[in-house]
């Protein structure tokens, strides 16, 4: 019986030992997949942050390109003696001048006799439109 006790507690005292070695190794798994998960974490991270510094990089570019452009009609414009609001102020003339053009396009050959008149006056704001351009 002592003898048996003896294998028992010899038995419970090594599977003990056996125990803490694979709780070791257990944490020493953990703490090797942790480090490599922290690699691969900073990894992704400078290729974000790479990623980003690229983003940066075509926005600065985009920007810059916006700028030249602008710059470019702006010399575009002042060759024609005048600016921006110039060119749309003088789109919408012209698209009202088409409307108006547009309007008697419509009417019959007796109603456009009777406004003779009023396509005269049509006929020379189209003119100085031609001369304005």
């Amino acid at each position: 019986m002592k003898l048996r006790m003896i294998v028992l507690l010899a038995m419970a005292v090594a599977g003990s030992a056996v125990m803490a070695q694979e709780v070791k190794m257990k944490k020493e798994d953990l703490q090797a997949a942790l480090s490599a998960e922290t690699q691969k974490q900073t990894a992704i991270q400078t290729e974000v942050n790479g990623l980003q510094k690229s983003v940066d990089s075509l926005k600065n570019e985009g920007t810059k390109a916006d700028q030249e452009t602008e710059a470019m009609w702006a010399e575009v414009y002042a060759a024609m003696g005048t600016d921006k609001a110039g060119i749309e102020a003088f789109k919408k003339m012209l698209a009202d001048q088409e409307a108006r053009i547009g309007q008697y396009a419509s009417m019959s050959d007796e109603i456009l006799s009777k406004k003779a008149k009023e396509l005269d006056s049509l006929k020379q704001d189209t003119e100085k439109l031609k001369k304005d351009k």
